[in-house]
């Protein structure tokens, strides 16, 4: 096991780093800067648990980043910058479960970022940015279920945004901004159930936005603004059932937007506000069914709508 409270500068080379112990526990409160080239950095352990809250700078590189450890469970407080390059992050885990409630710049380039776990639960309450670049953003954990209440960013940039989980339930009431760009955003899950309240602003671009998921069911209660741009709005869900109770403004720009659903059932009472341009605006869903009464202003083609 490790424990002290460690200095570790990488320097210029492909550098393998570990804060504490490279099978042991973790714990330690380490800082670590991976200096140039293409670094792998564990805060705390590769293969044991690891709980210290480090400061980790990837520096330039294509940088492959463990907030507490790669195989087991992280719960560490971390601070963690990709710096420039095409970077893969983990707030806590890649295998273990992730709790740690850290905060995540990626830095320019490319990244991809995970909140606190790729293959189990996560339920860290993390801040994490993007930076500049067209970056991959799962607030919690890619394949597990995910209830953190993050707050995410994406930059600059066309990015990719999953609030809580990819293909897990996501339940967290999490707080996204898109950035410039082109995005596409999912509040709580792509696959899974969606059931966070979740405040969504796409920025500007022409964004994809779905309040709680692309495939499952839907029922939070999310608050959304399009942004600039001509953008694409589901309330809770793109295939699934749609059922939260959401208010949402397309913002300038030529908009389309469906109140709860693309594809599925929608129950929930929208309000929806186009903004400016020539927007289109379905109450609860296109091809579903429509079981709830709607309020939709400042919209040129309305359905399933009261209007004034």
């Amino acid at each position: 096991a490790g424990s002290g409270n460690d200095t570790i500068n990488g320097g210029v080379g492909d550098d393998s780093i570990v804060g504490d112990s490279q099978q042991g526990t973790g714990s330690g409160d380490d800082t670590i800067y991976g200096g140039d080239d293409n670094d792998t950095i564990y805060g705390d352990s590769k293969d044991g648990v690891g709980s210290g809250a480090d400061t980790i700078n990837g520096s330039a590189g294509d940088d492959t980043i463990y907030g507490d450890s790669e195989n087991d469970d992280g719960s560490g407080v971390d601070t963690i910058n990709g710096g420039i390059g095409n970077d893969i992050i983990y707030g806590d885990s890649r295998d273990g479960v992730g709790s740690g409630a850290d905060t995540i710049d990626g830095g320019d380039g490319n990244d991809e970022i995970y909140g606190d776990s790729y293959y189990s639960a996560g339920s860290g309450n993390d801040n994490i940015d993007g930076g500049v670049g067209d970056d991959s953003i799962v607030g919690d954990s890619q394949w597990g279920n995910g209830s953190g209440y993050d707050i995410i960013n994406g930059g600059d940039g066309d990015d990719t945004i999953y609030g809580d989980s990819y293909d897990g339930d996501g339940s967290g009431n999490d707080t996204i901004n898109g950035g410039d760009g082109n995005d596409i955003i999912s509040g709580d899950s792509s696959v899974s159930d969606g059931s966070g309240d979740d405040t969504i602003d796409g920025g500007n671009g022409d964004d994809s936005i779905v309040g709680d998921s692309g495939r499952g069911a839907g029922s939070g209660n999310d608050t959304i603004n399009g942004g600039m741009g001509n953008d694409t709005i589901s309330g809770d869900s793109g295939l699934g059932a749609g059922s939260g109770n959401d208010t949402i403004d397309g913002g300038a720009g030529d908009d389309t937007i469906f109140g709860d659903s693309l594809f599925g059932d929608g129950s929930g009472y929208d309000i929806i506000n186009g903004g400016d341009g020539t927007d289109t605006a379905y109450g609860d869903t296109l091809n579903g069914t429509s079981l709830s009464t709607n309020s939709c202003t400042n919209v040129e083609i309305s359905n399933q709508c009261d209007t004034p």
